[in-house]
């Protein structure tokens, strides 16, 4: 286990990834591009200290391949956005989550529907909010933003979540 800031930072090394991804296909990546990575790394490495043990080593590490991850799916929204439209491309993306994890969830036992009112609210402000508004709106400026750009805005991931787990979970930053 491992709690939110740690995972969320880790998760944030995002631009680091699609900075180095950049630079590996020649793309060129300015030196203060490399400072504000250098900041985070070091930030990340403060933050993410807090926990201990093998739990938060896991946690931690599934935290860091989610941040490569998420650097993929810039980087690939990037280069399907060069032919496609913001709204194809996330419906494409969509369709493919549900076609790999609703499988999964039936052979699991894990319920797809059926949930309460209260439930099925806050997976619908789950949809409208980081779904529709955060990763719709990434995909549209990937189109016209460097994607080590579009990635840096994910930092401010950590910021949202860090307050949401200390007013939901009483997690407070040490």
């Amino acid at each position: 286990r491992t709690s939110v800031l740690p995972s969320t930072i880790l998760v944030g090394l995002c631009p680091l990834w699609v900075g180095l991804a950049d630079r590996i296909s020649g793309r060129e990546v300015p030196d203060a591009f490399w400072l504000g990575c250098a900041s985070a790394v070091a930030g990340t490495a403060v933050l993410a200290g807090d926990a201990s043990g093998a739990a938060a080593v896991t946690g931690d590490a599934l935290a860091a391949a989610s941040g490569v991850l998420w650097a993929a799916y810039i980087l690939a929204g990037r280069d399907a956005r060069a032919r496609v439209g913001a709204s194809t491309w996330q419906a494409g993306v969509c369709l493919a989550a549900t076609c790999v994890l609703a499988p999964a969830a039936l052979l699991r036992g894990d319920a797809l529907w059926g949930f309460s009112r209260r439930t099925s609210l806050l997976l619908a402000g789950f949809v409208l909010g980081p779904q529709l508004v955060g990763h719709q709106g990434l995909t549209y400026v990937v189109k016209y933003l460097p994607a080590r750009q579009v990635a840096a805005l994910t930092l401010l991931e950590p910021v949202g979540a860090t307050a949401l787990a200390a007013l939901f979970f009483g997690e407070i930053p040490t």
